[in-house]
């Protein structure tokens, strides 16, 4: 961005502001933990709703019910432990397991179906013992386009739901 000068080069070696600006710059931060807020509620982490703590960082963590209401605001230096406000999601891979892999194969079957009809709806756009008005044929063709694509979104989804099967697996 033109105009725009960084703090390093604004401020001098050795000037508290400097020193606080490469401190609050550095990259070792740790690693992100997640708080688990209580049920309908939420967590803020230094003012970012949330967001996660890192672990070689000290912030403030405040919690809030459903309603909005403040339930506790906690000073955390770095490696504190953070109580459990909340139940950790029971979306786990572990529970995604099997509904995937059925999405998967239904959308196989569907994506299959639809496009062995789409075939059929072509056979009938292409032959010629059938005496259909230009009308009729339109129809036919604009069902035909409706299938192959409905067959594609299909296959996409498929597709989607396979790679997250196979992730959870």
């Amino acid at each position: 961005m033109a105009g725009v000068v960084p703090a390093d080069a604004r401020v001098a070696e050795g000037h508290p502001l400097r020193t606080l600006y490469d401190e609050a710059t550095d990259s070792k931060q740790g690693l992100p933990e997640i708080i688990w807020p209580p049920e309908g509620g939420s967590v803020m982490v230094d003012g970012v709703r949330g967001a996660p703590r890192y672990s070689n960082v000290s912030c403030v963590v405040q919690v809030f019910d459903a309603q909005g209401g403040l339930v506790e605001t906690v000073y955390a230096s770095p490696g504190d432990a953070l109580p459990m406000w909340g139940q950790p999601s029971t979306l786990q891979s572990a529970n995604l397991k099997m509904p995937l892999a059925v999405g998967t194969g239904m959308s196989v079957v569907a994506s299959a179906v639809l496009y062995s009809m789409a075939w059929r709806q072509y056979q009938t756009f292409n032959d010629l013992t059938l005496s259909l008005d230009e009308s009729e044929l339109e129809n036919i063709k604009f069902q035909n386009n409706v299938l192959v694509y409905g067959s594609a979104g299909a296959g996409a989804l498929a597709f989607g739901l396979g790679v997250g099967a196979y992730r959870a697996w």
